[in-house]
């Protein structure tokens, strides 16, 4: 890259000043935050502009996004069926086998099955208490 001087720019160099075309920072710079000594006084607005996004993000109604996940999944897999449950799980289980190819682990086996036993057991309970 040129800079407006006609020469060469190299944004490596201890050389270069801050005022360059590329925004560089000034290693020479200093201020009391560290990203505002290194890109100049507009990352303050930046900050603002993030922070603003965060306070937003965070204050959403969240009960009402589940709701509405909910109720999407709900009304999709009662007109598709309970071949669409098992479509949208194996999706998720072939991400997750993506990500990490060693999932599920020998412990997370166990631990699963234990947990559907335990499931398993409680659905008879229930079944036989019922039935008297």
């Amino acid at each position: 890259m040129m800079a407006s001087r006609g020469h060469a720019f190299d944004p490596f160099s201890s050389t270069s000043s801050s005022n360059n075309l590329a925004g560089w920072p000034d290693p020479k710079a200093t201020s009391s935050c560290p990203r505002q000594a290194a890109w100049g006084a507009g990352s303050v607005r930046i900050d603002a502009v993030i922070t603003r996004e965060i306070e937003s993000y965070v204050s959403r109604d969240w009960a009402a996004a589940r709701e509405s996940k909910d109720a999407f999944w709900a009304a999709r897999i009662a007109r598709l069926g309970p071949i669409e449950g098992l479509r949208i799980a194996d999706e998720l289980r072939r991400q997750v086998v993506g990500q990490n190819p060693d999932w599920p682990s020998g412990e997370e086996r166990h631990d699963d099955l234990a947990a559907h036993a335990r499931l398993s057991e409680l659905l008879r309970r229930a079944s036989r208490a019922r039935s008297r």
